[in-house]
């Protein structure tokens, strides 16, 4: 076998181990994306039925660090009057 063709098969190798960490990388960026969407719906979802609900402190620990500087840059007050029953 030539060198040139066993060097071609070695960078061939290297990008494709290199295409396949990348793709994994994106792959675990959007499930973990995923899943801030869906805990911050559920602590949403939450806040409006049961707010002393068991599992609101523990998603507020969990998603309070993302969640910080989009309450930092949103000043707006989004509070109407209160619903009486």
């Amino acid at each position: 076998m030539p060198a040139s063709l066993a060097n071609n098969r070695s960078v061939a190798r290297q990008v494709t181990l290199t295409a396949i960490a990348l793709v994994a990388l994106v792959l675990v960026a959007k499930w973990g994306a995923n899943l801030v969407m869906w805990l911050t719906l559920l602590m949403a979802v939450l806040s409006w039925v049961n707010p002393r609900a068991t599992a609101m402190p523990i998603l507020q620990h969990l998603l309070d660090p993302l969640l910080r500087p989009i309450r930092l840059r949103c000043r707006c007050q989004l509070h109407g009057p209160p619903l009486r029953w």
